[in-house]
């Protein structure tokens, strides 16, 4: 009796399995984990990345910079990519601006182009690899 609840079972599941796949394109390994996960009576939550808090950050420790004032969704993507790629968790983040704001003076102030052009350093700049890079490896630091 077992065995045949078991094999109706089974049958039950290939079949959604299989329904899941033609719907909606999912191959067999996500359509499983989608049954399992729905099965089991849990809602997967996906670990928001919390923007306000990174911003905030940067506003703490770089106050005389310019302020972000529309986080938009370029720029929102371009912060969750440079914290994934440097693994920078919020801590690391800090410690980041903390090195800006001692090593790397010029960052933090207007000075003067090759042009002739004031420039300030803003948001976008400090969440590139380019700053990233020069701040790490020390290029852009006062002499040190």
């Amino acid at each position: 009796m077992k065995i045949n609840k078991a094999i109706t079972i089974s049958k039950e599941v290939d079949e959604l399995v299989r329904n899941l796949m033609e719907s909606e394109s999912r191959s067999y390994s996500n359509a499983v984990e989608f049954l399992i996960k729905k099965g089991s009576g849990k809602e997967v939550k996906k670990v928001k990345f919390d923007y306000k808090s990174y911003v905030d950050l940067y506003h703490e420790k770089l106050p005389n910079n310019t302020r972000v004032g529309t986080l938009t969704d370029s720029r929102k993507t371009k912060l969750r990519n440079f914290v994934k790629k440097h693994k920078l968790t919020i801590e690391r983040f800090s410690i980041y601006l903390d090195a800006i704001n001692h090593h790397c003076q010029w960052m933090t102030q207007a000075y003067q182009t090759n042009q002739g052009n004031t420039r300030v350093c803003k948001f976008d700049y400090f969440i590139s690899d380019r700053c990233y890079a020069e701040v790490k490896d020390a290029v852009a630091t006062n002499g040190e």
